[in-house]
C-alpha cells in the first residue's frame, strides 16, 4: 500500500531546526527541487545603520552545504522570492522610514555554479511588494497599495531594465502564467472596486515587445448567462491553448449567499476566448454523496487553491469556511431590582468546513470531482491548506493540521485510500509539540514534500533546553 511518511532519521538528517525567540517568525524558505532549499533570515549587525541578511543552503537531504551574508541597509524586509530552472530570486525592500524613497535589493543565486550576485532596482517604488513570478532572466513583482488593489511591476535581469504593467484600471490579480511559446505573460486581472465585485480580465503582456492586451471574460459568457466570475486559475497547454478555470455565482445566488455557485473553465487561444462551461457545485457527485453543508449560512466563504494537473487532468481546490464568534454574557441590577443579561460578541476564528476539487480535461470538460471534509480546523488567519499533486494517473490530495498530516489518495471518482494523518516528527528524544505556527505542506520533487513552520518544544528529559521555539523544515516522501 501507498503511504506517505516521514523518513526515519538515520545517517542523514531529514529534519532543519533554526532556534528563534519564543512567538518571532523570523525565517523564510525557498524549496528549488532537486537543487535543495534556501533559508532566509535577518541576522545580526554591529552597525545600527546596516542590516545582514544571511542565507543559508541545504541540499536534497537536509544538509547545509553553504552560505553566504548580504550586507543591506537597516530597516531591510523580506519581500518575495522564486525559483526557475536555473535561478534562485530574492528580493528584499528597505521602506521604512516612509519618507525616504524605497529601496529594493535583488540577489540572484545560480543554481549550478552556486555563485550570487546583489543588484539595487531602482525602479520598484512600490514598499509593499508580496509575491514574485519568474522564469529565467525576467520577473514579475505584484505589489499591494494602502487601499488594497495590485499593481505588476517587470524587471528584465540582462538589461537592468524594470518597468510597471501600467494604469489600465484599479485590479486585484488572479493569476500570473508564462507562456513562453509565445514570449508573454498573461494575467488575470480582477476590477477592484472596494466592497463591489467588478469583472474579470485576461491581460496578455508580450514581454519581448513591451505591449499589453486586455480582454474582458464577459466575451466567454454565453448569450443568455447570468454568470458572475469570482475568481480566475489558469495553465498553459502548449503553444495554442490555455486552460482557464475557476470560480463563478449567477445572478440569482449572488442576492443571497458568498457560496459561490460553482466551477467554470474557458480555453483561449491566441488571446481569443472560446465559450465558458459551467458546472454547479450541487450537481457534483460528491457533493451529492456527502452531507455537505448547504448556503443558508450567509456567512460562508471559499478560498481559491492552484492547479494541480499532470498531462490530462487539471484540477482545482476551493476550501469553504466561515467566520466564527463565541458569546458571553455580562448581566446587571437595573433599577428595579431585576437582573438584566447582555451578549457578548467575540471573534473566535474562520471555523474551515470542506473542500471540493474538480478535474478537468484538456478541453476543460468535468471528468472527476471529490469532496475532502476538514478535521476541526479553527485558525486566525485563512490560507489555502488543501493542494493536490499527481503521481501518474492518481491524485494525492493533502493538507497540514497543527503538527499532523492528512492525505487521501484517489483516481477518479475512486478512493483509493480513504484520508488518514500522521504527526510530524520532531529532532529529539522525548519532544513533546506544545503548539504549531505557520504549518505548510508542498510538494517539493519526484516524490518528496516538505512540512515547513514554527513549533514551541517541551523536551520531557532532563537536557539543558527543555523548551526551544524553532523554525522547521521536514523532509517527507511518499510510497
Amino acid at each position: 500500500m501507498t503511504s506517505l511518511r516521514l523518513l526515519a532519521q538515520q545517517d542523514k538528517p531529514l529534519r532543519i531546526e533554526l532556534e528563534t525567540l519564543k512567538d518571532h517568525l523570523d525565517f523564510h524558505h525557498q524549496a528549488a527541487g532537486e537543487h535543495g532549499i534556501f533559508v532566509f533570515y535577518e541576522g545580526s549587525s554591529q552597525n545600527p545603520d546596516s542590516s545582514e541578511w544571511v542565507c543559508l543552503h541545504y541540499d536534497s537531504n537536509l544538509y547545509k552545504d553553504y552560505h553566504f551574508t548580504v550586507p543591506l541597509p537597516a530597516f531591510t524586509n523580506y519581500a518575495g522570492s522564486v525559483v526557475t530552472e536555473n535561478y534562485c530570486y530574492l528580493l528584499l525592500q528597505k521602506s521604512f522610514p516612509k519618507k525616504e524613497p524605497v529601496q529594493s535589493f535583488l540577489v540572484t543565486v545560480d543554481l549550478n555554479t552556486n555563485l550570487y550576485k546583489t543588484e539595487v532596482i531602482s525602479d520598484f517604488q512600490n514598499g509593499n511588494i508580496n509575491s514574485l513570478y519568474a522564469i529565467d532572466n525576467y520577473i514579475v513583482a505584484v505589489a499591494t497599495s494602502a487601499n488594497k488593489q495590485d499593481s505588476v511591476f517587470f524587471y528584465h535581469c540582462l538589461d537592468a531594465d524594470a518597468l510597471s504593467l501600467g494604469d489600465i484600471f484599479p485590479y486585484k490579480l488572479q493569476f500570473c502564467v508564462a507562456d513562453t511559446f509565445n514570449h508573454r505573460w498573461l494575467f488575470g486581472l480582477k476590477e477592484y472596486m472596494g466592497n463591489t465585485d467588478g469583472e474579470i480580465f485576461l491581460c496578455q503582456y508580450d514581454y519581448l515587445n513591451k505591449k499589453a492586451n486586455v480582454r474582458s471574460f464577459l466575451s466567454a459568457t454565453p448569450a443568455k448567462g447570468d454568470y458572475l466570475y469570482n475568481s480566475a486559475r489558469a495553465v498553459v497547454l502548449n503553444q495554442d491553448t490555455t486552460l482557464i478555470m475557476g470560480t463563478f455565482n449567477t445572478l440569482q445566488d449572488k442576492s443571497s449567499t458568498n457560496l459561490h455557485s460553482g466551477v467554470y473553465t474557458i480555453l483561449e487561444h491566441h488571446f481569443d476566448l472560446d465559450t465558458a462551461k459551467f458546472y454547479n457545485y450541487a450537481n457534483l457527485k460528491a457533493a451529492r454523496a456527502e452531507a455537505v453543508p448547504t448556503a443558508n449560512n450567509l456567512n460562508l466563504q471559499l478560498l481559491v487553491g492552484n492547479v494541480g494537473h499532470n498531462d490530462s487532468q487539471y484540477s482545482i481546490v476551493t476550501e469553504v469556511y466561515y467566520p466564527e464568534y463565541d458569546y458571553t454574557y455580562t448581566g446587571y441590577n437595573d433599577y428595579y431590582g431585576g437582573y438584566t443579561s447582555i451578549p457578548r460578541e467575540t471573534f473566535a476564528g474562520f471555523r474551515f468546513v470542506n473542500a471540493y476539487v474538480t478535474t478537468f480535461d484538456r478541453e476543460g470538460r468535468l471528468l472527476w470531482d471529490n469532496y475532502l471534509p476538514f478535521s476541526n480546523i479553527l485558525t486566525q488567519q485563512p490560507y489555502k491548506r488543501v493542494c493536490v499533486h499527481f503521481i501518474g494517473e492518481d491524485a494525492l490530495i493533502y493538507y497540514p493540521k497543527a503538527n499532523r498530516v492528512f492525505y487521501t489518495l484517489v483516481n477518479g471518482q475512486e478512493v483509493l485510500e480513504k484520508t488518514n494523518n500522521f504527526s510530524v516528527e520532531t529532532g529529539r528524544a522525548h519532544d513533546l509539540v506544545d503548539y504549531n505556527i505557520d504549518t505548510r505542506l508542498e510538494h517539493w520533487y519526484r516524490d518528496n514534500y516538505l512540512v515547513s513552520g514554527y513549533q514551541y518544544i517541551v523536551n520531557k528529559g532532563k537536557g539543558a533546553k527543555a523548551k526551544r521555539f524553532v523554525f522547521f523544515l521536514n523532509k517527507i516522501i511518499y510510497e
